[in-house]
């Protein structure tokens, strides 16, 4: 019990399993001497029994111990055997395939840290087999832990080499990744850009089609105007010419029915410059009576006592243009009336409406016989001009 601790000691400084390589410690002349026994195949002439107990006594523990897994296993292993294996181990299974590997390789070198005292297992059938695990060479223990040294120290160089390999590789890999991670950006931006001026090259003949398609619209537009104008000016000129004819034809039947009616015309001037004046006073009288109406009106709007005076005017100017008479009684009864005026206002009214309508009448009456007169003038003044113009003909012919 007073070795085991030096002897675990050793094993993880040389970096080996005290599970797979049974260890005997003996000492002399105050030195601990320990012999390793690794297990190796048997002759091939089955002599040295001995030997042959001693390589199955260590198979026998092997096969007992949790097995060790180098770096270069573990990498050619894939990942469902790496998850298999941690599993087994009660391990964490998740992360990518270098992070298994780092895993059980450090759950491995945890485990060789550990004191064999926390192996029962081991320490029990090492100690029920003492005799078995005799070392056949004695002599020179030093020696053969130099070369065991020596192994280990090369093993442990060689997964130094492989991790600093592994390191490299891995970093390569990274820059190869950065590499094409750049050439994706590269070909994107690329791409983008000729996009973008693809894009700008369409829409720089957009507008050049967009800018032709409207000149070809405003030629066509002023191509349709220009035809519209003409058009409109051969209608013009149809219209006229038509206009023209027909005067002419209906000067030929005014000049006929004019030469008719002439000395009829002639005998009735004097009669209707006679019926003009005393029309001109009737439209005179007529048109201030509608003033006086209109006046009435708007008073009435604004203010009712206003309303009855013009209303009692009105009343005054018609009966004195009807009878004398009944403005004497007008006035008799005017007391009468102004009491009485709210309740026949209405009927009033309608009499203004009447009136009204009578007036117009008479302006529409008035308006024909100013027109008639006008044509009488006309037919006047052209029949002194056809007279001048046979005159003149008749001097010409002479």
């Amino acid at each position: 019990s007073s070795v085991q601790p030096h002897l675990h000691k050793t094993f993880a400084q040389l970096r080996l399993s005290p599970y797979t390589t049974p260890a005997i410690a003996t000492s002399g002349q105050n030195r601990l001497y320990v012999t390793l026994t690794l297990p190796r195949r048997a002759p091939a002439d089955g002599s040295n029994g001995n030997s042959n107990n001693a390589a199955s006594g260590a198979d026998s523990v092997k096969r007992d111990a949790p097995r060790l897994y180098q770096a270069e296993e573990l990498e050619s292993l894939k990942t469902a055997d790496l998850r298999e294996i941690l599993k087994k181990k009660k391990l964490r299974m998740n992360g990518k395939k270098q992070e298994l590997v780092s895993r059980i390789l450090k759950h491995q070198h945890s485990s060789l840290s550990r004191p064999q005292s926390q192996h029962p297992e081991l320490a029990t059938k090492n100690a029920s087999k003492p005799s078995q695990q005799q070392p056949k060479h004695q002599d020179h223990p030093e020696q053969s832990m130099k070369k065991v040294q020596e192994k280990q120290d090369f093993q442990l160089k060689e997964q130094q080499a492989k991790d600093i390999r592994l390191k490299e590789q891995q970093e390569k890999e990274r820059q190869l990744k950065e590499q094409q991670a750049k050439d994706i950006r590269l070909k994107e931006q690329q791409e983008k850009e000729r996009l973008l001026k693809e894009q700008q090259e369409k829409e720089r003949q957009l507008k050049e089609r967009q800018f032709k398609e409207q000149q070809e619209k405003e030629r066509q537009l002023k191509e349709q105007q220009e035809k519209e104008r003409r058009l409109k000016e051969q209608q013009e000129k149809e219209r006229q010419l038509k206009e023209r004819q027909e005067k002419e034809r209906l000067l030929k039947e005014r000049q006929l029915k004019e030469q008719q009616e002439k000395e009829r015309l002639l005998k009735e001037q004097q009669q209707k410059e006679r019926f003009l004046k005393e029309q001109q006073e009737k439209e005179r009288l007529l048109k201030e009576q509608q003033e006086k109406e209109r006046l009435l009106k708007e008073r009435q709007l604004k203010e009712q006592q206003e309303k009855e005076r013009l209303l009692k005017e009105q009343q005054q100017k018609e009966r004195f243009l009807k009878e004398q008479q009944e403005k004497e009684r007008l006035l008799k009864e005017q007391q009468e009336k102004e009491r009485l005026l709210k309740e026949r206002q209405l009927k009033e009214q309608q009499e203004k409406e009447r009136l009204l309508k009578e007036q117009q009448q008479k302006e529409r009456f008035l308006k024909e016989q100013q027109e008639k007169e006008r044509l009488l003038k006309e037919q006047q003044e052209k029949e002194r001009l056809l007279k001048e113009r046979q005159l003149k003909e008749q001097q010409e012919k002479e």
